[in-house]
């Protein structure tokens, strides 16, 4: 049986803080992980039971220094492209332009990146490979 973390209070809201900008972005409620892929250069995907699905990715390929990607009920309104039948909303940190996301096929296309889904969880086209521990020496 699954079991909330009770020790971490929270309402679920995703923050995001970077390049001068705060703003809340979105929402994963407590829920049980379904699907998580971590990178090598901390870019990564999380997907919850209730079908939200977070993307960050610092690749730099969308033409920003961060890109955040979320479908699902968790996600929040504002920039979003549908594109094979999911609407996946977008938040860019940049200090120029912010990219322009558009929808080709089944997929977003944002400068040399895509976006897509598969199997309920979100696919960057491009993304670093996987995360691996740092082995630390003894000291």
């Amino acid at each position: 049986m699954d079991k909330p973390n009770k020790g971490a209070r929270t309402d679920g809201a995703v923050w995001v803080w970077g390049l001068g900008e705060k703003a809340e972005w979105g929402r994963l409620k407590t829920m049980r992980v379904t699907h998580f892929r971590p990178a090598a250069d901390g870019s990564g995907i999380v997907t919850g039971s209730d079908g939200t699905c977070l993307a960050v990715d610092f690749s730099k390929t969308s033409g920003a220094d961060a890109m955040l990607v979320m479908t699902g009920p968790g996600a929040p309104g504002g920039k979003t492209v549908t594109a094979g039948g999911t609407t996946f909303s977008f938040k860019f940190l940049t200090s120029g332009a912010e990219p322009a996301p558009r929808a080709e096929g089944d997929k977003v296309v944002i400068a040399e990146q895509t976006v897509s889904m598969e199997q309920g969880n979100i696919v960057l086209g491009r993304m670093a490979g996987p995360w691996q521990p740092v082995k630390l020496g003894r000291h």
